[in-house]
């Protein structure tokens, strides 16, 4: 063991003039390739031996060797080494030690990147301890975090702090965040608030709802729907019903149906059945009432298949036929004993798109008894080859199942 990690460290003093300070960024990457493929080959190392080797790892392109080596599972007790390394250059390395500190996540390892923090005034440094200790949890948000989110350039690192701060503060944050126009940080906020934990988040949303901009209230509708905010029935259905903007109408529709409450669907209905609505809007109605699973949506979700009165003459072209497959798709996801023998009967339709899907909707069910109906449908004529390999792909699936 000890001939073949001193044969790596040997290869790695062959990179040490490419991590020089002020060296090419391109060149500096390439190095680092290569030192982590030395790194996959490190035998494996544990106590005194680890000690021994970081103790080696003095020059340039050993201390990059050793940081990445620490990639996988950092030990606690090497945070001195890593402290070393985040005060040495290139700023490769640096920004290293800094996510490897990050990585540990102990106070020890928080306190080390706060001191380098406050000691550094390169910029770039900064910004990189910025990210690591935006992995670390505080009851407050620190200066530095208020300093980051009031800057369009570190506002994503502060968000991503933010996510690691309980404080009502960090939650009022998220939210301005989600209102800002540039669409990172607003989806960066998106992605934290859909998980986070606070009884103001979902009354802040449904007043964007009405008080926000265009992007503002898509995001406010969209994340009320991932929240599953019940709360937000009543506000998202007249929004679906009266928002001038159709990519708003049918976002609010969309959000209803990840709510899942029945309470929703008169105003699911009136999308679909509205003659003088947007067809896309429609269809996502259509696709929500399958998601909030009610028995009660058969007989309409039927209606939409067998009355067609969403094709305006060009049912053939998939941005009308969306709203059938919809349909179909939304009825077999209902907890009605006929499903099965309604998606059969749609395998004979005369639109081989309707049979793709009920075939496809059969293998989602894992519905064996369908085989010998699927083998006609397979033999149809069809117009379209990915008809026909949707259909034949569900017939070998439930093959291997019977």
């Amino acid at each position: 063991m000890t001939a073949r990690l001193d044969s790596l460290l040997k290869k790695s003093d062959e990179y040490d003039n490419f991590f020089v300070e002020g060296g090419s960024i391109i060149t500096g990457f390439g190095a680092r390739r290569e030192i982590r493929k030395l790194a996959a080959k490190m035998p494996p190392l544990h106590g005194d031996d680890v000690a021994g080797f970081l103790d080696q790892c003095t020059s340039p392109g050993r201390r990059m060797l050793a940081l990445e080596w620490l990639q996988a599972d950092p030990p606690p007790e090497v945070v001195p080494f890593i402290a070393r390394c985040l005060d040495q250059p290139p700023f490769i390395a640096r920004s290293l030690a800094a996510s490897t500190l990050a990585l540990i996540g102990s106070d020890d390892a928080k306190g080390v990147l706060e001191s380098a923090y406050k000691r550094t005034s390169d910029v770039q440094i900064r910004q990189a301890i910025e990210r690591a200790l935006a992995q670390f949890s505080y009851p407050i948000i620190p200066t530095r975090v208020r300093r980051a989110f009031a800057d369009s350039e570190t506002r994503d690192t502060a968000i991503k702090a933010l996510s690691n701060i309980a404080s009502y503060d960090a939650t009022d944050l998220l939210l301005e965040a989600l209102q800002d126009k540039d669409k990172r940080s607003s989806n960066a906020a998106f992605e934290v608030l859909v998980e986070r934990e606070d009884e103001r988040i979902a009354p802040a949303l449904i007043t964007m709802l009405t008080a926000g901009r265009g992007l503002t209230r898509k995001q406010a509708a969209r994340l009320l729907g991932h929240r599953k905010e019940a709360l937000a029935v009543r506000a998202l259905s007249e929004l679906c019903k009266t928002a001038e903007a159709r990519d708003l109408r049918m976002t609010a529709a969309f959000a209803l149906g990840k709510i899942g409450n029945t309470e929703a669907i008169p105003a699911l209905l009136d999308r679909v059945f509205d003659p003088d609505e947007d067809i896309m809007v429609s269809t996502a109605a259509c696709i929500s009432l399958g998601k909030v699973g009610d028995p009660a949506v058969l007989e309409p979700l039927r209606r939409v298949i067998d009355e067609r009165k969403h094709g305006r003459g060009w049912a053939d072209l998939p941005i009308e036929r969306d709203i059938y497959c919809a349909a179909i798709d939304g009825i077999s996801r209902l907890p009605v004993p006929e499903v099965p023998n309604i998606l059969i009967e749609l395998l004979e339709s005369k639109h081989e798109y309707e049979r793709a899907e009920a075939a496809q909707c059969l293998g989602r069910l894992k519905h064996v008894a369908a085989l010998p109906a699927l083998e006609k449908a397979a033999a149809a004529p069809a117009k379209y080859s990915d008809s026909r390999e949707r259909i034949e792909k569900v017939l070998e699936r439930l093959a291997k199942i019977s």
